[in-house]
């Protein structure tokens, strides 16, 4: 079995997907998923699908779509026995697939790798961990339910993802290859443009190609936002990108020259 929870909810058994069926069943599947194998108590399903307000017909709803997932997951169990995928404990439910089932317990495993070869020094490594992991991702988590884009655990995720992104930023731009990791840098800058630190890089990298005119541009273009939007002034990290750019760019390279 294969569950996707970054990008839409999918799920494979043997190479085929299965119909998942409806977003709210889609839904307590990749919470499920998200959970890790912990449990994940009614009052959290409840809340996810409806807010603060669920209908009275909640429990029974939220019973029928772990049945029908059960029938989904779990083709050959027999009727009344057990659920060994789904079981329900306590007031609450868990899903328990093999640990490389999931492709967010993946993404975190390549992460934990590559953090794990960067305190060895072996930044070569890490990057192509960092590059792997990132791969997993193929849209925003849970594209296919956008009533839960504001939901915690998909805000945490979006910023576990973020997060990824800078430590490989930062691994590529230490190891001369600015011009490889750019479409990466580009993206995270236009996503997040008040993000200081994702300025910051997209700025480094600029410069690093010979592309300063771009790197003097997305720095005013950031100091204006953060004004206008914020009240505040550009903080060290995007300062000090802006400022070695002025000074002539120590380190920069020719497009196609150092980018082995």
């Amino acid at each position: 079995m294969r569950i996707q929870v970054l990008g839409p909810v999918n799920v494979w058994r043997d190479g085929v997907p299965l119909a998942l069926g409806s977003p709210q069943r889609r839904a307590v599947l990749a919470l499920l998923a998200v959970s890790r194998g912990q449990r994940l108590p009614y009052s959290g399903l409840a809340d996810a699908l409806w807010g603060e307000r669920p209908p009275a017909s909640a429990p029974n709803v939220i019973q029928t779509h772990i049945k029908h997932l059960r029938r989904l997951l779990e083709p050959a169990r027999p009727p009344r026995a057990p659920s060994a995928v789904l079981p329900r404990l306590g007031d609450g439910y868990a899903l328990r697939v093999p640990y490389d089932a999931i492709d967010l317990i993946g993404f975190r495993t390549l992460v934990a790798s590559a953090e794990s070869a960067r305190r060895d020094g072996d930044d070569a490594r890490a990057a192509v961990l960092l590059a792997d992991a990132l791969t997993l991702w193929q849209q925003p988590p849970l594209a296919d339910l956008p009533f839960l884009a504001a939901h915690p655990v998909v805000v945490a995720l979006a910023g576990e993802r973020r997060g990824v992104i800078a430590q490989y930023g930062d691994v590529m731009l230490a190891a001369g290859k600015a011009a490889d990791v750019l479409p990466v840098l580009e993206e995270a800058a236009a996503s997040h443009p008040l993000d200081e630190g994702a300025q910051a890089r997209l700025i480094r990298a600029y410069d690093a190609v010979g592309r300063r005119d771009q790197a003097v541009a997305v720095y005013r273009h950031c100091h204006r936002r953060l004004s206008d939007d914020l009240g505040v002034d550009p903080g060290p990290e995007l300062a000090g990108a802006y400022a070695a750019v002025l000074r002539g760019g120590a380190g920069r390279v020719t497009v196609g020259q150092g980018q082995g």
